[in-house]
């Protein structure tokens, strides 16, 4: 699955390919044809699961368990047992969209400073209010061109 930006459509991407653990997680226009590090498996019906890399299987993870507003959002090892701030729910608004939502703090996935430009930091943000596109996602089917 891909996770789309409502602010621009573009995807969660693990920047540079990188598979080591710690690599940043940008906004990223979709790679044609598609490429690993865009695709990713989520929590559909799950609440409080790991969202992971097809990559190399990292998840998600809240940097350092900063609980502060701003941290980067990077790929690690999944902690056994769980750490809350690797385990993500997808919630689903009433137009489809959804705010992918950290068990940690209750923060969003959030591209940093809604930023439209290629690389965009991906982010640990409180939810806004009313909602912003830039904390906003839809899953989607990978379909290889």
């Amino acid at each position: 699955m891909y996770l789309a930006s409502a602010l621009n459509e573009f995807v969660l991407d693990i920047a540079g390919m990188n598979p080591a653990a710690g690599a940043h997680l940008i906004a990223w226009p979709r790679n044609r044809p598609a490429t690993r590090n865009q695709h990713w498996n989520l929590p559909l019906n799950h609440p409080r699961s790991y969202i992971s890399s097809l990559l190399n299987g990292l998840v998600l993870d809240i940097a350092g368990a900063n609980p502060a507003a701003g941290t980067p959002i990077i790929m690690w090892s999944s902690n056994a047992p769980a750490t809350l701030n690797q385990l993500w729910t997808i919630e689903r608004q009433p137009d489809g969209w959804c705010h992918v939502v950290s068990a940690f703090n209750g923060f969003v996935l959030d591209i940093a400073r809604a930023s439209t430009a290629p690389g965009a930091a991906i982010i640990a943000w409180p939810r806004n209010t009313p909602a912003t596109r830039n904390q906003l996602w839809r899953n989607e089917v990978v379909i290889d061109d």
